[in-house]
């Protein structure tokens, strides 16, 4: 049966199944499929299956095309029905491995793969497990299973572990060019797993078994954790002391020896945020302030973005795409390119972390923000406490990243490429000029489509249609050439069909977002309302001098029940701007600023507030004499105070409206019912020239009366950015978080204004003493530098206990060192580990003489000692010869005769390892 499997095999005729099919699962059914062999994926996941069915695929390392031409030639397909594994011949399990909030594995997707195969195995197959996990798992959890109806291993069937070594995004080593681990449960289910992955991989590595194969994993796994959990820690150390991690690594990897580069990153997705978090993003053709669950759902839906799946986490590489960020060395704002975004599930510590004055931000306890302490540094969310200080922006980036000139709007164009049926009622008309100059070019196409085209140059109007066939034909007349005509009669209505953009504009735009809606039936029928205080006559005043000066027509009415004025627009022209141009939204839920806004300069940001904070802000002026007593004193105190606030129902304007304040450099606080409040002489006065009417006389007022301008308590200004203090810290239950890596910087501005780090992923004793300087405990340095400390000693109890064995005890043994120097063949003896075991078997009685090459002689606690030859009488006459560096030139054959006790610590003797006189470490 088994001789069966090893023909099939090798002819390429085995059926192959491979259950899960993610980053590890997809590349390894590739290899197998481009060679010949037909390969079944097994996955859960139908949004995968479908992706594979029509020949895409969602991993960075595999090409859409592979997977189609294999799909295509029906090499390789991809099901959820488990029922089709009875069919497979080798069934290689690829299923993810996680850890619990216990910090122990979770083997529930191995055990349920296992149940599936049980429910379905037969004889003369193949179960190869790769999914990371402890030693032991394929013998003790599947093989029970497996066996469970008395069929025998390496007999009725073959069961096998061989590691994951894949490596996403790593174009020089695919799964085919890495050498590839194998053991199985006894000799022909390794010598049978390894005939399957010759057929694809290069190098095959048998090892003794299943467990030993499981370890080596878990010791590649932890050598990387290891480093990288080193360089994480050397990176926030690196930020601490104004350090560039990045050129550091650079400048140590160009030693060739004794060195492997590692580097910060997005890891396992890091320690992220919630998915509500707001930061701003650009590219070419947006500008808006986001959430970033929103971004990323975008993101995922574009075809041409890479994404990748790794251990269940979901990478996402934009191309063009750039946030708000801090500068840590000038404390300038800039913007910086996202490299990566992440998505992934959760479990473990949150946190909702809240400043005095109502800011809020969500994020895992390890996520790192920024923190002022003397300087701006980082700090881990779990490590900050009440009263520290976040720092927030106060300022956007220099008017050269603005457009020079605010950009003009096209109406006439964007009607043209859209599909509103609306181009049926709009007719168009020359400005300054007469349709029938052109009757040559026009006539044939009007008598297509108006009965009496001659009325079209009578009143010098043609069929929108029409225009929009002959306008490359009319040279030199452009949108701003014409007037969009709708309705006959009384109910003509002429608009512009070009929009200069200016600081009117801008205001009118606010005063829409606070006071205005949008209401329709359907396409065709689109008006823009505007609802004023009767009282607010100058904001009503200056709304309807802009809309006279772009062109468009308006009415008036008052409301005898509200005490209101409404300004209808009724050209629905108007209205296509504001909805469907702008986006500006419909009503108080869906208001937003548009984008193409957001990113003007200074001057017309200014006026987009100018008519948010007219239409729907408030102003409250107190300014009287406060009398009260106190101790039994009567006090009459002068109470001049002012605040502006704003409220609005719309999520995102609320958002917008906070970054343009701090765009601005205006600092609000926030009530708990919503409410944006700005109050302080310094805040106050950025305001002055932008609200007028019965408000701004009450902001004029103040200033007139005030007599202390007090600098705010809440808020501290570090010239470039101001902090805001931490009120309190509350356990959040985050879910599903997501993560952004900015370039160069690290930094990005998030929700509120406030001002976060990267997302990380989750000599030394030099560095650590230098890290605690700095206030930062290093503890995965520490627990290295104990370890290595504690191994002298553990040399020497591993010598007391080997000649114990041989019923000798260590006072008064010769023990022979071999080997003093720091590393083999050279001559250093600076941090030396056989300087501590010296001592210390000194210290304990014992009689110790070395030899070394390269060292003649050498003084330890006053005491001078002199290398001896390695003779067979010293080595034969020494109860323990301890190799401690592993010289080339050394005569280990000789030692080995020679000796009645070993300890080899460095693995010099691997060639002697049958001799029963070595002991290692």
């Amino acid at each position: 049966m088994m001789n069966e499997l090893r023909s099939k095999i090798k002819g390429k005729k085995a059926k192959i199944g491979i259950i899960g099919l993610g980053y590890v699962g997809l590349p390894l059914a590739v290899e197998f499929a481009k060679k010949g062999f037909d390969v079944t994926g097994f996955e859960n996941d139908k949004g995968k299956i479908s992706e594979i069915q029509k020949g895409c695929s969602y991993i960075l390392d595999v090409p859409s095309a592979e997977i189609k031409s294999l799909v295509s030639s029906e090499k390789l397909s991809a099901t959820s029905k488990k029922s089709l594994l009875n069919k497979m011949d080798v069934i290689i399990i690829c299923v993810p491995t996680p850890l619990r909030k216990t910090k122990e594995p979770d083997i529930s997707f191995i055990l349920s793969a296992t149940e599936d195969i049980a429910a379905n195995i037969r004889k003369g197959q193949l179960v190869i497990l790769e999914s990371t996990t402890y030693p032991g798992t394929t013998e003790e959890v599947i093989l029970t299973k497996l066996s469970a109806d008395g069929l025998k291993v390496g007999k009725d069937f073959c069961l096998a572990f061989s590691p994951e070594r894949v490596d996403p995004g790593n174009p020089r080593y695919k799964t085919k060019d890495i050498p590839k681990v194998v053991g199985g449960v006894g000799e022909t289910c390794t010598e049978i797993a390894k005939l399957l992955y010759s057929q694809i991989i290069k190098e095959v590595i048998a090892v003794s078994s299943t467990r030993s194969a499981e370890m080596v994993k878990l010791l590649e796994n932890t050598f990387r954790a290891v480093n990288i959990g080193l360089i994480n820690e050397l990176a926030i150390m690196c930020n601490k002391m104004n350090l560039d991690i990045w050129e550091i690594i650079d400048a140590a990897k160009t030693k060739p020896f004794g060195f492997m580069p590692f580097y910060p990153g997005p890891g396992l997705g890091g320690h992220c945020l919630s998915r509500e978090e707001y930061i701003l993003i650009k590219n070419n053709n947006r500008f808006d302030f986001m959430k970033i669950g929103d971004i990323f759902s975008e993101l995922k839906q574009e075809p041409t973005i890479k994404k990748v799946y790794y251990k269940d986490i979901l990478f996402i590489f934009p191309e063009d795409l750039h946030t708000l960020s801090i500068d840590m060395k000038t404390k300038n704002m800039i913007f910086k390119k996202i490299k990566c975004l992440t998505e992934r599930d959760y479990e473990g510590k949150s946190f909702s972390i809240k400043t005095e004055e109502g800011r809020v931000i969500k994020v895992t306890d390890k996520h790192p923000l920024l923190m002022q302490n003397g300087k701006l540094s980082m700090v881990l969310a779990k490590d900050l406490k009440p009263k520290d200080e976040l720092p927030l922006m106060n300022h956007m980036p220099d008017e050269a990243f603005f457009p020079k000139d605010a950009k003009n709007i096209d109406i006439a164009e964007h009607i043209i490429n859209s599909d509103n049926p609306v181009k049926d009622k709009i007719r168009v008309e020359l400005i300054g000029s007469d349709w029938k100059q052109y009757r040559e070019i026009i006539t044939p196409l009007l008598k297509n489509e108006v009965r009496d085209y001659h009325e079209c140059y009578r009143t010098n109007q043609i069929p929108f249609k029409c225009y929009a066939l002959l306008k490359n034909k009319l040279k030199g007349i452009g949108s701003e050439k014409i007037l969009l005509c709708t309705g006959r009669g009384p109910s003509l209505v002429k608009a512009p069909a070009f929009i200069r953009v200016d600081e009117g504009f801008c205001r009118l735009i606010g005063y829409y977002l606070s006071e205005g809606c949008v209401t329709s039936e359907g396409v065709k029928a689109t008006r823009v309302r505007f609802s004023f205080n009767r009282d607010e006559k100058e904001y009503t005043d200056d709304l309807k001098s802009i809309l006279g000066n772009m062109g468009f027509r308006c009415s008036e009415y008052n409301s005898r029940k509200w005490h209101s004025v409404c300004i209808k627009v009724s050209s629905f022209i108007f209205g296509i701007l504001i909805r469907d141009i702008l986006m500006c939204g419909v009503d108080s839920y869906t208001m937003k600023v548009p984008d193409a806004l957001l990113r003007l300069p200074l001057v017309y940001r200014r006026n987009i507030l100018a008519g948010l904070l007219r239409g729907d802000g408030g102003v409250d002026y107190i300014d009287r004499r406060r009398v009260y007593r106190k101790n039994n004193r009567l006090y009459n105190h002068k109470r001049n105070y002012l605040s502006v606030n704003y409220f609005t129902c719309s999520e995102k304007l609320k958002n917008q409206v906070i970054f343009l304040l701090h765009s601005i450099g205006v600092i609000p606080t926030f009530k708990k019912n919503g409410l944006i409040n700005i109050f302080g002489p310094d805040n106050i006065a950025k305001l002055k020239d932008l609200i007028t009417g019965d408000k701004g006389r009450k902001i004029e007022d103040y200033f007139k009366r005030k007599i202390k301008f007090p600098k705010s308590k809440l808020f501290k200004d570090y010239g470039k950015f101001v902090t805001s203090r931490i009120k309190e810290i509350k356990e959040e239950n985050l879910k599903k978080v997501y993560s952004l890596e900015v370039e160069d910087t690290n930094t990005f501005v998030s929700s509120y204004g406030i001002i976060s780090h990267n997302c990380l992923p989750c000599d030394p004793i030099y560095l650590s003493w230098k890290a605690r300087s700095h206030g930062i405990e290093t503890r995965l340095i520490d627990l290295a530098a104990e370890v290595n400390s504690f191994m002298p000693a553990y040399v020497v109890c591993r010598i007391a206990d080997g000649l114990n064995r041989r019923k000798k005890a260590l006072k008064g043994s010769k023990i022979l060192i071999v080997g003093v120097t720091y590393k083999k063949d050279i001559n250093d003896m600076r941090e030396s580990p056989s300087l501590g075991i010296i001592n210390s078997l000194i210290e304990k009685g014992a009689n110790v003489r070395y030899h070394d090459p390269l060292v003649p002689d050498f003084k330890i606690d006053g005491l001078d000692l002199r290398s001896v030859k390695l003779t067979k009488e010293n080595i034969s006459s020494s109860d323990c010869v301890a190799i401690i560096t592993d010289h080339t030139a050394l005569d280990y054959a000789l030692i080995v005769k020679n000796s009645d006790l070993i300890l080899d610590t460095r693995n010099a003797l691997k060639e002697f390892k049958a001799n029963d006189n070595i002991i290692t470490l």
